[in-house]
């Protein structure tokens, strides 16, 4: 029996011009820049500006706007740290550990449960060589 009907291929992606990418440049540098800094930067009205990222969040592009904390301005430093666990190793009793520590920030298995990767929050190298 044949295939009777039709495949609907969906194509997710978008076209961006020169206007666009220019925009998403200046969002990339200061995500607080205003509509009226970007329209003035880049010589179009605020209006064309506003039209154009309300046009990337309808697609689906552009998703918000995150902050970045500089934790060095604070006096820590982060560290990633990627482990790669022997067979025999007891992983859940690590996992209970780091999951424990307060410095830890975020614990995750990278391409198998032996592969594991977690980031901790220190004032000083050497609190982190100590751990």
């Amino acid at each position: 029996m044949e295939f009777m009907g039709q495949f609907h291929e969906h194509n997710n992606r978008i076209e961006l011009d020169i206007t666009d990418r220019k925009i998403l440049y200046l969002l990339s540098l200061n995500a607080r820049f205003s509509e009226s800094s970007i329209a003035k930067s880049l010589n179009l009205s605020k209006d064309v500006v506003h039209y154009r990222i309300k046009g990337l969040q309808k697609k689906d592009f552009l998703h918000g706007f995150i902050t970045l904390v500089n934790t060095e301005k604070l006096g820590y430093i982060i560290h990633s740290v990627n482990v790669l666990l022997h067979p025999s190793h007891n992983q859940q009793e690590l996992l209970n550990y780091l999951v424990a520590d307060t410095r830890i920030s975020h614990v995750k298995h990278l391409n198998s449960l032996l592969n594991l990767q977690f980031g901790m929050t220190t004032a000083t190298v050497r609190e982190f060589m100590e751990f």
